[in-house]
């Protein structure tokens, strides 16, 4: 598809001064920000008269280009189409801001955003191959299963290399030193002679056929390789940076990811399988129970290859193995969640969760993990909940496989039927598991808005005298003292560049819905809300100014992006003096973005104090 920004970009970037005269660039709501090395060398006038450009302001030691709502899009294109860093450098982390270890998933689903689809579209080719050749329309040796096999598993096979491209962005490191790590640690897979060797320089394996296809290990590569490449940027002398950084950060990086790091996934992966054996001898029931539940985690941190062997030996030995069938419902587990997850979405997210179980259907779990449910975390842990369920009856009931398979679905329930098996308790936890998967993801699978004390009270007393307004009337989303945009200390706000509003300095830091609508976008810093309003209007919630260089600190919000919110519900709170003690303004803008689409805005107030869920300004055509 074109770019159909480019050229918006590409004056952008000529007018600050070129690429050469970039530091960096990162966008908020509504703004280019770019740090510039000599801001001599740009040319505001020029600037103010490019499409899509509504201002330009200096300020907080950055050139801060205004875009409004289009501004994500032509940073996208700068960013794809322009080195804005030095030595290739990401531009923005684009990582969601996590405070604490629940946040770990989440920030590991952000690693996948940009290319779920393709992961999606190769999952659903990659079981399309496997279901024509299990039912002879293919056989392994012929051209078309050959030419789908590679396009499918290619992606699947060198996952860390596309891995290493998002987490250099998100590390602030240079992509193609967190490739080349990467690709070190694939490589083992194209050379079967490394592949089959294994080494044990400190009394532990060194195996590098695990490492390919590995989320986590690569994750945690890329990031020690960001560290490592900071450090001999410091000490090494500009003349030799070239050559010498990289040099000696793949040199050091590549030994602690191929002796440390990656043999520590391993080393957990062993435990874990010794710790399933040893359970199901003991009490198939809880080994079901504990399987089921972590096997999907297992997956996220690549430690699921240290389980599957066991399956492959316990075939091969015995004749069936119990692991696969729990496996099975593991895949289902999420599969159903990612399903659940379909009637509580909207917009990009609903179609990644569409095609995500499409393909989760044919056994492919990664678009639905790091697509959606890792994203949105709940779901996940409902899937494991599922999953643990189901795990739990098909081990107690003594259901097995005959076959082995590292993927599973439906078309391969053949593979349970064997005389070993009770296929009937397949069945059963198969439908028990979808069933609280699915059901669990629409009714869980989205917070309701947190409120503590403080804002429970807030708002309740603010419902109680919420007036009966219009449909196309915005009333206060906080309780505060009301200001003209006017007499805002921003610019672009108080020249309307952004459109007509209001704003308010609030003296409670809770943020309500000033209208009936849907969260249209939650910005990942967590100090800009966009709603949309049931009759269209387009509501930009922008608390404080340049607050998103706090990147997210004292904001919790409790809405999210497909949120369907009612005018006076409580979308999160923030702290007002810890922002303050940050030097930043607290007033809040209150902005209609699509203020062309309206000839008239008549106010019902425009300043003194105001309270929560009062009429401010109805909008009409």
């Amino acid at each position: 598809m074109a770019d159909k920004y480019k050229d918006i970009a590409a004056k952008i970037v000529e007018n600050v001064g070129g690429e050469q005269n970039v530091d960096s660039v990162v966008h908020c709501a509504t703004r280019l920000r770019f740090v510039l090395k000599d801001e001599s060398k740009a040319n505001k006038e020029a600037l103010e008269s490019v499409d899509k450009v509504m201002s330009v302001v200096r300020g907080g030691g950055q050139y801060q280009v205004v875009i409004g709502s289009e501004v994500n899009d032509v940073y996208t294109s700068i960013n794809n189409n322009y080195n804005v860093n030095s030595n290739g450098e990401a531009a923005q982390d684009n990582t969601p801001k996590k405070k604490s270890a629940s946040g770990a998933l989440a920030v590991i689903a952000s690693f996948f955003t940009p290319y779920i689809g393709v992961l999606a579209g190769a999952g659903i080719v990659m079981a399309l191959v496997n279901t024509l050749e299990m039912y002879d329309v293919i056989t392994k040796t012929s051209l078309t299963y050959v030419m789908l096999t590679a396009i499918s598993t290619g992606i699947f096979k060198f996952l860390p290399l596309f891995i290493a491209i998002t987490a250099a962005d998100a590390f602030k490191m240079n992509r193609f030193i967190a490739l080349a790590i990467a690709s070190a640690m694939v490589y083992p897979l194209v050379d079967p002679s490394i592949g089959e060797l294994v080494f044990k320089p400190f009394g532990y394996n060194v195996d590098f056929n695990k490492y390919g296809g590995a989320v986590v290990p690569t994750i945690l590569a890329i990031w020690v390789t960001s560290y490592v490449e900071r450090f001999f940027k410091k000490i090494i002398p500009a003349a030799a940076k070239i050559v010498f950084v990289p040099f000696f950060t793949l040199l050091v990086a590549g030994v602690l990811a191929f002796l440390f790091i990656g043999p520590l996934g391993t080393l957990v992966g062993d435990w874990i399988s010794k710790v399933y054996t040893y359970a199901y001898d003991l009490n198939p029931l809880i080994a079901g129970l504990i399987l089921g539940g972590l096997f999907q985690l297992l997956v996220v941190f690549g430690m699921h290859w240290a389980i599957l062997p066991i399956a492959m030996i316990n075939i091969d030995s015995l004749g069936y193995d119990t692991i696969l069938p729990v496996m099975l419902i593991a895949v289902f587990g999420q599969v159903s969640a990612v399903a659940g997850m379909i009637f509580r979405l909207k917009g990009k997210d609903k179609e990644v969760a569409v095609s995500a179980t499409i393909a989760g259907f044919f056994g492919i779990t990664e678009p639905a993990l790091y697509g959606v449910n890792l994203k949105y975390k709940r779901p996940f842990i409902i899937g494991l909940i599922a999953s643990a369920v189901g795990g739990a009856i098909v081990s107690y009931s003594g259901v097995t496989s005959d076959t082995f398979s590292p993927i599973l679905n439906p078309l391969y329930f053949n593979f349970f039927m064997g005389e070993n098996s009770n296929f009937t308790a397949l069945v059963i936890a198969f439908v028990i598991t979808i069933a609280i998967g699915m059901i669990g993801a629409i009714m869980f699978g989205l917070p309701k808005p947190k409120q503590t004390a403080t804002a429970t009270t807030t708002q309740a007393k603010a419902e109680t005298t919420v007036p009966a307004v219009a449909a196309n009337t915005i009333t206060s989303p906080l309780t505060g003292e009301l200001v003209e945009l006017k007499d805002v200390n921003d610019p672009v706000f108080s020249a309307e560049i952004m459109g007509k509003g209001f704003a308010v300095i609030p003296s409670e830091g809770v943020v309500t819905a000033p209208v009936d609508g849907e969260v249209i976008i939650l910005y990942g810093t967590q100090h800009a809300i966009g709603i949309k309003s049931e009759q269209g209007i387009e509501v930009l919630i922008h608390i404080g100014i340049n607050t998103v260089e706090l990147n997210g600190e004292f904001f919790e919000m409790t809405t999210s992006t497909g949120a369907h919110v009612k005018r006076g519900e409580v979308l999160g709170k923030f702290n007002i003096e810890g922002i303050k003690s940050k030097e930043y303004d607290t007033t809040t803008m209150v902005i209609v973005t699509n203020t062309a689409d309206y000839a008239d805005f008549s106010f019902a107030q425009t300043t003194g104090a105001v309270k929560m869920n009062d009429a401010i300004v109805t909008v009409s055509k």
